[in-house]
């Protein structure tokens, strides 16, 4: 399609407004006006934003959010600005942000955070302040990687885990807006790349 960079691979999509909108793989976030046949990148003077990986997005009210290999964006105005949001992670830390999804009115997002170089905190972050501050989900295992996050809306949320071994690995469903969860990995034992919530 014209606009967007030669070979590139898009990481994830969505339609707000009237545009579309697609994260690419190291840079930024492009819109389109007529239904992806020509793309422009969004908040090009945008240092934080324009060479990273946009993983993930997710509408919440007249906002929309993107994941990114740097964080959480927010834009309030369709789409032209994003503003970096990540108050309540581990400060001076990156946020890689793979998954966003809206639970019963929290902004919930599966997160790794690097802590040092040997470090990482694998977690479920959410945020009841339209991602003004965020805390972090009481997850009942020692997570090596949450890949995703999905809900309909309501307060039952799901979310796919990996933990340190098998049995501790699959299917976590939360009934409070993403605050605790519990496993349902007995019903569910596998690495779930990608879920979704209807």
């Amino acid at each position: 399609a014209a606009g967007l960079p030669p070979g590139s691979n898009i990481r994830g999509m969505i339609s707000f407004g009237a545009y579309l909108f697609a994260g690419t793989n190291g840079d930024g976030i492009y819109q389109s006006s007529d239904r992806g046949n020509t793309w422009a990148k969004t908040d090009i003077n945008n240092s934080l934003l324009a060479q990273q990986i946009v993983f993930t997005f997710c509408i919440k009210g007249n906002s929309l959010f993107a994941g990114a290999s740097n964080g959480i964006y927010k834009s309030t105005d369709g789409g032209a600005t994003f503003l970096r949001m990540v108050n309540g992670f581990p400060p001076d830390r990156n946020v890689t942000t793979f998954s966003l999804t809206v639970s019963s009115g929290n902004l919930i997002a599966a997160v790794a955070v690097s802590l040092s170089p040997s470090s990482t905190l694998n977690a479920i972050f959410y945020s009841s302040d339209d991602g003004s501050n965020w805390n972090q989900a009481n997850l009942p295992v020692n997570a090596t990687f949450v890949s995703s996050v999905a809900s309909a809306g309501s307060s039952i949320a799901y979310a796919g885990v990996h933990g340190q071994s098998s049995s501790v690995t699959g299917l976590y469903k939360s009934t409070d807006a993403c605050v605790t969860w519990c496993s349902e990995t007995v019903s569910l034992t596998v690495e779930i790349k990608r879920l979704a919530a209807m």
